[in-house]
């Protein structure tokens, strides 16, 4: 009798369950099946072998209705995939993405990575039978509907990496039956509800890289006991009193059971941001650096300025840019485990055809590790001041390009920085005293610009660990004696030290300790000629950062031709210097 309307009730007492059974067992009624489970269980039966889901059959009908809100809402005619969405004559168990039950009824959802852009309506909640929805990697913006605890029967809820605002709905506590959460890497806000802990088989949540607040409900987690992966760093969550998370707290409890497997917040502080949320851990399996979790939209920004201001339409290979709305996957662009960018890379040799300038909004890129942008002859105007804001940035190459202007005094508040190669552009003015700072700075490429005044030698010997130091081709001027601080350097760890000290109508410079002496009339250097540029790298696959180029001694620069000196260039002093 299932699958129909009848309504009613079953009794022991009632002929039907009687002949169910006898005083021995089982009676001549083998079999009884009737709508008898579910949330609107239609009969209640005392004697049935199986109880069939009470359905509303309507949902056949206005499952489709709610299919096409949801596809007008998202922006579906510009989705990558929309095949059969909305085409008269079709069923929507057919439209791509979509996935249904032998009964006709909706019971998954799978549109990742699928440009979807918009926000999720609320009559979502009427497609009832769904047991797993996969939205993650889209632009998907606005807030979480209530209606989502509507959705009784989910198991699996992803929805990371979007855009979403607003807070998580406490209705979310009415999916009993919830087994996995992912709403990591959007911009929600407010707290956690504690209506988390009625989902008693939620075995995986993932809230990390959002903006969450408030304190952790530690008891609310801790009682579920299926729970295997926590994840709730990069966020701004406390705990009450600040007390952190200790041993004496059922979280560890179900960590030292061997329940929960991986337990991550932000229960390390930055150095230089001790005001950021910071949630001591006694039993976290990993411990993140407390980042502000704004940074996900800001460098997202960035990057979008960068792309406008190079005029990124036109570059040779601008694969996922302003198409995939997770950045980690846009050519050049590398991004660390918690997706905040570490590298802007573009290869060497054939550069990538930047056209435009560095904006300032370069300096909203605060992990940012590499810049590399080489050999593109249209990249011209200045350098930004808000280059001294990456301070996490170890390499800075932006050589053979068309830089204007001066080196801003900021590049000395880069103290990480190990790399430097400016190399072949049209800078001009003083190097700033602030270059002393960079205590870390290993490789210095200047040569073959427009550099003048004097050679600040006091600050270059405060970098110890400088090892190559290329100046030559610029217009310097004054003397670099035996005893200056550049020469002391020179004799303990400066490998390579390079000017316009050669023989010359007018020598430019006079050096007692550079391992080579150039002429002091310059031939405009050209970069090198590249083979035939290959076809584009495939642009990286969605979700997976693209791997950043191994760390270490920066790529040898190309030599670029040596000026025809009027004399051979002599190296100086004479005799092999000694410490």
């Amino acid at each position: 009798l299932a699958r129909n309307h009848l309504t009613g009730t079953i009794s022991t007492s009632d002929a039907l369950c009687q002949s169910r059974y006898t005083a021995s067992g089982i009676g001549s009624l083998s079999d009884l099946y009737v709508d008898c489970a579910g949330t609107m269980p239609e009969i209640d039966c005392d004697c049935c072998t199986s109880c069939h889901q009470s359905r509303n059959v309507a949902n056949l009908s206005t499952q489709r209705t709610a299919l096409e809100e949801f596809y007008a809402a998202t922006n579906g005619p510009s989705w990558r995939y929309n095949t059969n969405w909305i085409v008269a004559g079709t069923n929507e168990c057919d439209w791509y993405g979509v996935y249904c039950d032998s009964e006709g009824y909706v019971d998954d959802i799978n549109l990742d990575y699928n440009l979807l852009a918009g926000s999720v309506p609320t009559s979502i909640g009427t497609l009832v039978y769904l047991k797993t929805i996969y939205l993650d990697s889209n632009s998907i913006s606005g807030t979480l509907p209530s209606e989502i605890g509507r959705l009784t029967s989910l198991y699996t809820f992803d929805i990371s990496s979007n855009a979403l605002i607003g807070s998580i709905p406490s209705e979310i506590g009415e999916l009993t039956g919830l087994e996995a959460l992912r709403l990591d890497y959007n911009a929600l806000t407010g707290t956690i509800p504690t209506e988390v802990g009625r989902l008693s088989l939620l075995e995986y949540v993932y809230l990390d890289n959002n903006s969450l607040s408030g304190t952790i409900p530690l008891a609310e987690f801790g009682s579920l006991s299926s729970l295997y992966v926590l994840y709730l760093e990069a966020n701004e969550l406390t705990t009450v009193n600040n007390s952190g998370i200790s041993l004496n707290d059922q979280l560890c409890a179900l960590r030292l059971q061997n329940v929960l497997d991986t337990l991550v917040v932000d229960c390390r502080a930055p150095d230089d941001q001790p005001q950021l949320a910071e949630v001591p851990c006694s039993c976290c399996t990993d411990c993140f650096e407390s980042r502000d979790p704004a940074q996900r939209t800001i460098q997202k920004s960035a990057l979008e300025a960068f792309y406008a201001s190079t005029n990124g339409i036109l570059w040779v290979n601008n694969g996922n840019w302003m198409v995939d709305p997770d950045v980690c996957t846009w050519y050049g662009v590398s991004c660390d485990d918690e997706g905040y960018v570490t590298s802007l890379y573009f290869s060497y040799y054939y550069g990538n055809s930047l056209n435009g300038v560095l904006p300032s909004d370069i300096g909203a890129l605060p992990y940012l590790q590499t810049l590399r942008l080489r050999n593109n002859p249209l990249l011209g105007g200045t350098i930004p001041s808000e280059i001294g804001q990456l301070k996490s940035l170890r390499y800075l190459e932006l050589d053979y390009n068309a830089l204007l202007g001066t080196l801003p005094s900021e590049i000395g508040a880069l103290p990480s920085l190990y790399d430097l190669d400016l190399e072949s552009n049209n800078l001009h003015g003083t190097i700033p005293a602030t270059f002393g700072s960079l205590k870390d700075l290993s490789y210095a490429y200047l040569n073959d610009n427009s550099f003048t005044g004097t050679i600040p030698t006091s600050e270059f010997a405060n970098l110890k660990e400088l090892y190559d130091l290329e100046l030559r081709g610029n217009d310097f001027s004054g003397t670099i004696a035996n005893d200056s601080p550049l020469c002391v350097l020179r004799y303990d760890n400066l490998d390579d030290l390079t000017m316009d000290c050669g023989s010359g109508s007018a020598d430019e410079m006079s050096c007692e300790c550079c391992t080579e002496c150039y002429s002091d009339q310059p031939i405009s250097p050209t970069p090198p000629t590249p083979p035939t540029p290959p076809t584009p790298p495939t642009p990286p696959t969605p979700g997976v950062s693209p791997t950043p180029p191994t760390p270490g001694i920066s790529p040898t620069p190309p030599t670029p031709p040596i000026p025809a000196p009027t004399a051979s260039p002599t190296a100086s002093p004479t005799a092999s210097p000694t410490a």
